[in-house]
């Protein structure tokens, strides 16, 4: 870059920064229109059907972690190189 390409440089950025300014408002709601979407799809997938038919709420984060923590505590972990070699 020499020294007579700064004006021209200098005009794009301000182009595009007047862009940016002009769209601002629709990707801003372009944006929260899909945030929403995607907050619908996953609170619909949080609530599952349970065997009686009756609608059953996730789990919180909470009770995650402890069903986490008690299948890692059930957990083996073997050596397929060993069983291979044996």
């Amino acid at each position: 870059m020499q020294q007579s390409d700064v004006p021209a440089v200098a005009e794009k950025l301000k182009e595009k920064l007047a862009f940016w300014k002009e769209n601002q408002e629709s990707k801003t709601k372009e944006n929260v229109a899909k945030a929403q979407a995607e907050i619908d799809r996953l609170e619909a997938e949080a609530e599952t059907i349970n065997g009686n038919g009756e609608k059953k709420q996730a789990t919180n984060g909470a009770e995650q972690v402890d069903e986490a923590a008690n299948g890692i505590e059930k957990a083996t972990i073997q050596d397929t190189d060993a069983a291979a070699s044996s």
